[in-house]
C-alpha cells in the first residue's frame, strides 16, 4: 500500500501534497506535517515512513511540502 502525490497551488506556491493511503475514508482525520523545500527530504525518507506507518509505528500524515522561491530572504 502506498500513499499518492498530488499538486495544488495556493497563493502562488505550487505545493506537494503526500496522502496516506487510507485519504478519503468515511470519518477519517489525519494530522498534517509541513516541511520546507517541498518536502526533499520527506521524499527521499518516504519509504521508511511509509513502513513505519503501516506497522503502527507512526500514524498516518499528511505531508505538506512548501518550496520557497527566495530561502535566504524568507529564513532570515
Amino acid at each position: 500500500m502506498e500513499g499518492m502525490f498530488k499538486r495544488e497551488s495556493l497563493q502562488g506556491r505550487s505545493l506537494l501534497i503526500y496522502l496516506p493511503f487510507s485519504y478519503g475514508q468515511s470519518g477519517r482525520r489525519f494530522p498534517v506535517v509541513y516541511v520546507h523545500d517541498e518536502g526533499s527530504m520527506m521524499k527521499q525518507s518516504l519509504n521508511y515512513l511509509e513502513h513505519m506507518m503501516m506497522t503502527g509505528e507512526l500514524p498516518e500524515l499528511i505531508f505538506v511540502g512548501i518550496p520557497s522561491p527566495d530561502r535566504n530572504h524568507e529564513y532570515t
